[in-house]
C-alpha cells in the first residue's frame, strides 16, 4: 500500500477513475526496461474524487526515460480497451494485452 499511495500522490493529475471502484494511473521505475501493468486491491473502499469509493488500481509502471507522449498514448490504449464490468485480474490482463 506504500507503493501505490507513492504512486498515486506522484501521478495524482494522471489518475483517471476506470469505474466506479478503480482507477488508472501511473508510475516511474528506475530498474525496469519494458512497462509492466499491475493491479492493486487496497481490501477496503477508499474515498476519492466526485464521491467515488476507489478500492482497486491499474498501475501502469515505465521505464524512467519514457516519454511522457509516450506514457499517455498507452495509458489512453489501456482506458479503451478496459470494460467497465471488468474485475480486476481482467482488467490488468486487459491492460498488459493492450500494450504489449
Amino acid at each position: 500500500q506504500e507503493v501505490l499511495s507513492s504512486l498515486l500522490a506522484s501521478a495524482g493529475e494522471q489518475t483517471q477513475t476506470i469505474n466506479d471502484q478503480a482507477i488508472l494511473t501511473y508510475g516511474h521505475v528506475t530498474s525496469l526496461t519494458e512497462p509492466v501493468v499491475i493491479g492493486f486491491d487496497f481490501g477496503k473502499a477508499l474515498p476519492w474524487a466526485a464521491g467515488h469509493q476507489i478500492s482497486q488500481a491499474i498501475v501502469l509502471l515505465v521505464p524512467v526515460d519514457t516519454a511522457e507522449a509516450t506514457i499517455q498514448d498507452r495509458l489512453q490504449t489501456i482506458s479503451a480497451a478496459i470494460a467497465q464490468d471488468q474485475d480486476l485480474k481482467t482488467m490488468t490482463q486487459t491492460a498488459t494485452a493492450a500494450i504489449a
